[in-house]
């Protein structure tokens, strides 16, 4: 199995839980204010790995502003995003 199929799983998965519970819709809504950059696909991506998530960035990010990631910890699996390219 691929990534992008295994990632098309974790958001089919959690889509039904987003329009069918208002508790989890206002949660989705509160992260999506926290990562306004990225599209609703991948909000609802990051919110499915790392509910309590308010920042997300790359590797390369977390490095230029100063901020190391732990060795052995894992990202959230998003989709490509042409958005979030920078010039």
């Amino acid at each position: 199995m691929g990534a992008d199929y295994r990632a098309r799983q974790i958001y089919q998965s959690v889509i039904h839980d987003v329009t069918k519970n208002e508790k989890v819709w206002q949660d989705i809504l509160k992260l999506a204010g926290h990562i306004y950059r990225y599209e609703f696909e991948n909000v609802v991506m990051v919110y499915a790995q790392k509910p309590h998530a308010t920042l997300v960035a790359d590797y390369d990010t977390w490095k230029k502003v100063g901020r190391y990631v732990r060795r052995g910890s894992r990202g959230a699996a998003v989709f490509h995003s042409k958005a979030l390219k920078q010039n």
